[in-house]
């Protein structure tokens, strides 16, 4: 269901969005294939050196099992167990720490702020030492340091829009 456009004018906009959109889908799309090819690459550096072909091998073998491709089982323990998780999580975080500064800057509305601007960094730095230093925490576990920091790092952003909202200060 098209929608026809009898304004050139209007025709030009539509189609300079088309393009501007399908340019935007092959840069996802590129991006993604770069980001698939630099795992592998990251997964077969360590300790035991492993080739790409034995690393793509051992992922092709477990991730897709109706291909009947086999590898070796060491190969695929070290890929799948130790390698595999830490540049998945390598790759969240990152995920993570993009969506959280384009939060940040889109609730700022300042393309530079970081959390360096409203003392977050700071704060969380503060917390991980009193965890640290003194044993003091507001949590309990094994996650005592983390947790600090995250909490401080989480008061210290309430307090900064606090004190804005109370001032009437905007972004």
């Amino acid at each position: 269901m098209a929608i026809e456009v009898e304004n050139p004018a209007a025709k030009e906009i539509h189609h300079l969005h088309s393009r501007f959109a399908a340019r935007k889908v092959l840069f996802i799309l590129v991006g993604l294939a770069i980001l698939a090819a630099l795992a592998i690459v990251a997964v077969s550096v360590g300790a035991a050196r492993l080739g790409l072909g034995d690393v793509s091998r051992a992922i092709v073998a477990k991730a897709l099992p109706f291909t009947g491709m086999e590898s070796d089982k060491l190969i695929s323990a070290i890929v799948w167990d130790i390698r595999l998780p830490r540049v998945l999580m390598a790759i969240v975080a990152g995920m993570c720490f993009a969506v959280s500064g384009a939060a940040m800057q889109g609730t700022l509305r300042n393309p530079l702020a970081s959390p360096y601007t409203m003392g977050i960094s700071s704060a969380a730095g503060f917390g991980a030492a009193l965890a640290i230093v003194l044993g003091v925490s507001i949590a309990s576990g094994s996650y005592v340091i983390i947790a600090n920091a995250f909490l401080f790092s989480l008061m210290a952003a309430l307090l900064v829009f606090g004190i804005a909202r109370i001032r009437g200060i905007s972004s």
